[in-house]
């Protein structure tokens, strides 16, 4: 007993911490990768948060889920591959909230997992078409955290599966970008340099 209310909380302090880096990385993409992640960091969080009060974690995990889950899944299309649609990723975000209340209204977990699986089998397919593995492993951990859900609830297994697919995530798509970035500016910078060397050239 004491052995798995010592692993809640190391899980619960885990996935705080995961999600609070999170928010801190996530200033570095572009506004459309930018706030689909923070909005998932922010409901990992508030699960986390929740997770050690029973039935009230079962339910703040149960509705933040198929949310968090299809956020990360919008965020890894406009970093890894194309931008969804401002209508799309609306429609989305709305099904998997209603398959979230829907599932705690009638007590069905199904009703979120399977939403909150296909989200993570597309954040796989837009990683592996970037060559992104440590991203496509974090959506490995996703399912593994969907399927930990609907077998124990919001428990430590869960919770840490939650942290590594977010953290993973987040770390796989910063250092992606910051070699995009790199190449941008050393390519400004040649250009700038040979402009110079033109100018320089037809004023002799």
């Amino acid at each position: 007993m004491i052995f798995d209310s010592l692993a809640l909380l190391f899980s619960v302090a885990s996935l705080l911490a995961v999600a609070v880096a999170t928010w801190s990385l996530a200033a570095a993409f572009r506004p459309s990768v930018r706030l689909n992640l923070r909005f998932a960091a922010a409901l990992f969080a508030a699960a986390a948060v929740a997770s050690p009060f029973g039935r009230i974690g079962a339910f703040a995990m149960l509705v933040a889920l198929p949310p968090a889950v299809t956020a990360l899944a919008l965020a890894a299309l406009a970093r890894f591959a194309e931008r969804a649609p401002p209508l799309a990723a609306a429609v989305a975000l709305t099904v998997a909230l209603a398959s979230a209340l829907g599932a705690a209204l009638f007590g069905a977990p199904m009703l979120a997992a399977v939403p909150a699986a296909i989200a993570a089998c597309v954040i796989g397919g837009a990683a592996l078409q970037d060559f992104a593995w440590v991203a496509a492993l974090s959506a490995l951990a996703l399912l593994a955290c969907v399927f930990a859900f609907v077998q124990e609830g919001a428990g430590s297994g869960a919770l840490l599966f939650a942290a590594a697919a977010l953290l993973g995530f987040s770390r796989s798509a910063l250092s992606i970008e910051q070699p995009r970035d790199a190449w941008l500016v050393a390519a400004i910078g040649v250009s700038r340099q040979r402009g110079r060397a033109i100018g320089h050239h037809l004023a002799q």
